[in-house]
């Protein structure tokens, strides 16, 4: 395991403990992605952009819980690519401090 490996590892698991609801989201709702029930498109929902596939066939669309973590919401997403995603929280983090 490289060093970077052990750093994302350890920072996810933090995550997990500082913010339950969210993993508990998170996981509900890949778990429904990787079943088939819910299917991620290929286009942002914000700006109609096709960000493509990683390096390893990951999709590169993030679900964003835009109603919350809550169980009735954790499959409530607007599915984003990373630059809407990132402009997304940080127009919700800015909200949240005014």
């Amino acid at each position: 395991m490289t060093t970077a490996q052990h750093r994302r590892r350890m920072k996810l698991r933090e995550e997990r403990t500082k913010w339950p609801l969210k993993d508990k989201a998170r996981n509900k709702l890949l778990a429904e992605v990787y079943a088939g029930r819910i299917i991620r498109p290929t286009i942002c929902q914000e700006c109609d952009a096709t960000p493509g596939y990683d390096a390893a066939g990951r999709c590169l669309i993030q679900g964003d819980h835009h109603m919350g973590y809550e169980p009735e919401n954790a499959l409530n997403v607007r599915w984003l690519c990373n630059k809407c995603h990132c402009k997304v929280e940080k127009t919700r983090r800015d909200e949240s401090e005014a």
